[in-house]
Parts: C-alpha cells; sequence; structure tokens
C-alpha cells in the first residue's frame, strides 16, 4: 500500500487503506510517521540514488508535495501521541496545523481560525 501511495500520493483511497490496515490491526499511526513524512514536506523528491528504501517508499519525480492528505496524517498522529501522554502540546499542533491546512485547501480569509474541536479561537501566521 505504500507503493500506492508513492505513485499517486493525493490518492486518498490509498491513505484510507493506509488507516484502516492500522486500524484493524491496532497499530499505532506513529508506526509510519518516517514514511508519512516524506509526503508532507514541499519539495521536489531527492535523486534516485543506488539504494532505495522499500519500507518508506519515496514519493515519485513530479509528485505534488506537500500532500494534503500526508499533512492531515501527521495532524492525526500528533492527535493521538497527545492523547495517550496526556501533553497538550501535540494536540494544540495538530489543531493548528488543520486549521492551517483548511485555509490552505479552502482559501478561507480569515486570520483566525475556530475550531469545533476545542472550541478556541487560534491565531494563525499565513504566509502567502
Amino acid at each position: 500500500m505504500k507503493q500506492n501511495i508513492s505513485l499517486a500520493p493525493n490518492n486518498p483511497s490509498a491513505w484510507n487503506y493506509l488507516r484502516g490496515v492500522l486500524d484493524t490491526n491496532e497499530l499505532p499511526y506513529s508506526t509510519v510517521e518516517d514514511f508519512v513524512k516524506l509526503y508532507s514536506v514541499a519539495g521536489e523528491p531527492g535523486p534516485a540514488g543506488d539504494i532505495v528504501d522499500l519500507e518508506n517508499p519515496p514519493p515519485t519525480r513530479g509528485a505534488y508535495l506537500p500532500c494534503p492528505l500526508a499533512i492531515e496524517f501527521m495532524a492525526d498522529i500528533w492527535e493521538k501521541d497527545g492523547g495517550k501522554d496526556g501533553g497538550k502540546e501535540p494536540i494544540l499542533r495538530a489543531i493548528e496545523v488543520r486549521c492551517t491546512l483548511g485555509h490552505f485547501l479552502f482559501r478561507v480569509e480569515s486570520e483566525f481560525c475556530c475550531c469545533n474541536r476545542c472550541g478556541y479561537p487560534l491565531r494563525m501566521n499565513m504566509t502567502r
């Protein structure tokens, strides 16, 4: 399934399938964090060398990055990790990422984002 994501990183079906496999096997999302990070940063994938990590295949050349689905997955990882540890930092980070992603995807023109999950307005540092 990681190979399918590497071929078409903006295909929601592959990401949903990954979630389903992790949920069914009761594995934490953080087990695939290294893989997801490859798709959540902007930029062109590096040149393919002689050695390719088969566990974490990199995005194919020409992939549209950062992938919003990977960013959302990273937010889920931070949210679940914060919930286990009882800390608020990863949860607030996850909420801020989701708000920023909403602004990016839906072009919301506001400097404040009010989330239904927490009820608190978060100040967004949006740069265009």
